[in-house]
This record gives structure tokens, sequence and C-alpha cells, in this order.
């Protein structure tokens, strides 16, 4: 395959991210955005971190609390998902948006409705580019009932949201192989 040198540019990244609602208190508020700079930073003990443009108005909470949550919608939670990402904090009361709940730390806002959301400590903050990096140790995880089996998460059943570099969002698809699994098949040449 003959390759072609290109640019640095985000919309060449072809890996899908994980489309998830970050949330937070911004005096006394519930406030959401929608982030496609979401990943995990340790496996053990789960640390992740999220990417938020310095201004956005969740920075403020996030900063003031040094906590907040990550949630990961589905399908069924597109429009408001999108919704959250497109107006901002600044100009537009969010709170309203998702029905929430809070856990152990009280200072997070998780949503309700969707399948799966976090809790989250800061433990550092660094500025990169045009972002504030939040770096955090996942203190809780909570699921709703109907996506687990046998007490596990399945993800097939939650069927979350990816977000691609052209702007779409995209489901994940099917299971093609399991990871530390599939590769123990594979016979290197001699």
């Amino acid at each position: 395959m003959k390759k072609r040198k290109l640019k640095p540019n985000y919309s060449c990244f072809a890996a899908p991210h994980p489309t998830v609602v970050a949330g937070t208190f911004v005096n006394n508020k519930a406030t959401y955005t929608t982030l496609g700079d979401f990943g995990i930073l340790c496996a053990y003990p789960l640390h992740i971190y999220i990417a938020s443009v310095h201004t956005h108005y969740l920075n403020i909470g996030i900063k003031e609390n040094m906590t907040f949550s990550v949630n990961i919608p589905n399908p069924d939670n597109l429009e408001k998902t999108d919704y959250v990402g497109i107006v901002s904090g600044h100009k537009t009361d969010k709170s309203k948006v998702f029905d929430y709940f809070v856990g152990d730390l009280e200072s997070v806002p998780m949503i309700k409705e969707f399948p799966i959301t976090m809790e989250c400590e800061v433990h550092d903050i660094k500025r990169v580019g045009r972002n504030d990096v939040f770096m955090a140790k996942v203190i809780n995880i909570y699921a709703g009932e109907e996506f687990l089996e046998d007490g596990e998460i399945n993800m097939d059943k939650v069927n979350p949201i990816t977000l691609f570099m052209d702007l779409s969002y995209r489901t994940i698809g099917k299971t093609v192989g399991i990871s530390y699994q599939v590769g123990r098949n594979f016979k290197p040449k001699p």
C-alpha cells in the first residue's frame, strides 16, 4: 500500500473516540458538556482523563470541586448528548437537561438515564494546547441493571456511541475478538 504524508489534522484521525458527557456543579447547578477526548490513564487502580477546551464553563466547576462525572450515552440519549455539546454553559442553563443523582462524593451530578456513569476525583490538571486535561481516579461506577449480565456490564446491551473525526456519531458494532486471546493463534513466520 502506497502512503502519502498529510499534515497533522484532527479530521484525519480515523479511530473513534468514546462519546461521553462530563458533568459537574457550577454555582450549585449541574452543568454538562459532550466530549470526545476521554480515555484511560491506568487500569489498576482505574484512572481516566477528559480534555475540555480551557474556556468551557464545565472547567470552572471541575477546578472548583476537583470532581466530575463521566456519563456514557447510547443512541437513546443521542439528541440530549449532542445538545449539551452544542450550547455553552456560559449562556445556557443545562441543569434541567438530565435527571441526575449524586454518589459518595456528593459533588458530582451523574445522569440517571445513561447506561453507565462514573464519579471521578481529580488528581492533576495539565494544559495541552487549548485544552485543560483533567486526570482523575474513578471512585465509583454505576450501571443500569438492564445493562448487566452476570454482574458485569454487557457492552452489546449498552451500545455506546462513538465520535469519528468526520463528526459522525456511530455505535461500536459487534465483537470481532477478545483481547489477549485472539493473538494466541498467530504463528510468526520463521
